[in-house]
């Protein structure tokens, strides 16, 4: 059909664009709320290594042995020589910790070791 505005195979009726999509037209979820989009951000961040430690105090070697015995939460692979752990798996770890984790002793000398 040569001079048509109507692309594809020419079956379809012309008619004039009211505004309206077809899609528009079928049922969508409501959009999410704002609250909504910053929770899902917070609760999925990833932490690399670096991050990981600021946040545990916990050096790698010794991070590394207690992922090792079960006793701390694994990373995710997010590359093919990339891990991060979900923020919120460390933040339950850590409130989990919590009353379970004795305070280190001061030395004679008023500084903890």
């Amino acid at each position: 059909m040569m001079g048509s505005s109507n692309p594809g195979n020419g079956t379809q009726s012309e008619k004039p664009f009211d505004g309206r999509s077809d899609i528009a037209l079928t049922r969508q979820p409501p959009c999410p709320t704002m609250a909504d989009i910053v929770y899902r951000s917070l609760a999925m961040r990833l932490l690399r290594e670096r991050d990981r430690r600021l946040k545990t105090g916990i050096p790698r070697s010794t991070w590394y042995a207690l992922m090792a015995n079960g006793k701390a939460p694994k990373p995710i692979k997010i590359g093919e020589r990339s891990v991060a752990w979900l923020e919120d798996d460390l933040e339950q770890w850590i409130e989990a910790l919590d009353g379970h984790v004795q305070p280190a002793a001061a030395a004679p000398d008023g500084h903890r070791r």
